[in-house]
């Protein structure tokens, strides 16, 4: 399994990503682009399949869904339903 340190490495690798409307105003939040995703990572459980295949799951409503984490699913939550 993966952990939070490995999240926030590969958080802080990534490229910045420019949004068109963002869910809600990370100013008036208090948080930075990185922080809100830092933040949202911890709802997800990091796991690896047999075949090595690094997913998440994560909560979506009243359930749980399953995606690869370099998956555009995966990013999509991570920048709309996880915030």
């Amino acid at each position: 399994m993966t952990g939070a340190p490995d999240i926030a490495a590969a958080i802080n690798a990534a490229e910045p990503v420019e949004f068109d409307q963002n869910p809600i105003e990370l100013k008036e939040a208090g948080l930075s682009q990185r922080d809100a995703l830092l933040q949202v990572s911890d709802k997800a459980e990091i796991w690896r399949s047999p075949d090595g295949e690094t997913h998440a799951s994560v909560p979506v409503g009243d359930h749980f869904e399953h995606h690869r984490l370099n998956s555009r699913s995966f990013r999509d939550w991570m920048l709309v339903d996880g915030i």
